[in-house]
């Protein structure tokens, strides 16, 4: 009986350690992309682009985004035993990182309102995306802990 009870909770422990783990990760993964995607953030010539370029212009440039980010984590020699789909999974998560923190930080600015079209918001989104998983590509390669793999 004292054996699955220590088996449990030590289970808990290192189900508690990998959610610790991956909030870690992600912080310091929307740390990155602000640091880094921050001052594009900040200029009228990005949200007016953003509003301005038509929608294939946008997939366009978002899936080139998405190719230098799978690009960069395959060249950084982060986790090299990783296999391409993994790689790819990787940059997907990258680039859902960025979209969250470019549309929240565009919140906070005062760019997306409620009158906003969502036409005009999604345009800004995508391309204020592109340099923030970039930050978020760098910092999820290069700004790992000491304790991290």
């Amino acid at each position: 009986m004292s054996r699955s009870r220590s088996a449990s909770s030590s289970e808990a422990r290192r189900k508690r350690g990998d959610i610790e783990q991956t909030a870690r990760d992600y912080v310091r993964a929307l740390g990155g992309g602000l640091l880094i995607g921050l001052p594009l953030l900040f200029t009228q010539e990005m949200w007016q682009h953003g509003v301005e370029l038509p929608w294939w212009k946008l997939l366009v440039l978002l899936a080139i985004a998405s190719v230098i980010v799978v690009g960069y984590i395959t060249l950084s020699g982060f986790r090299p035993e990783r296999t391409w789909l993994d790689r790819v999974v990787d940059a997907f998560e990258t680039m859902g990182i960025a979209i969250v923190a470019a549309f929240i930080a565009l919140l906070v600015l005062g760019r997306i309102t409620l009158e906003t079209s969502a036409r005009d918001a999604a345009g800004q989104v995508a391309l204020e995306t592109i340099p923030v998983a970039f930050g978020v590509s760098v910092a999820r390669t290069q700004l790992s802990g000491a304790g991290d793999e």
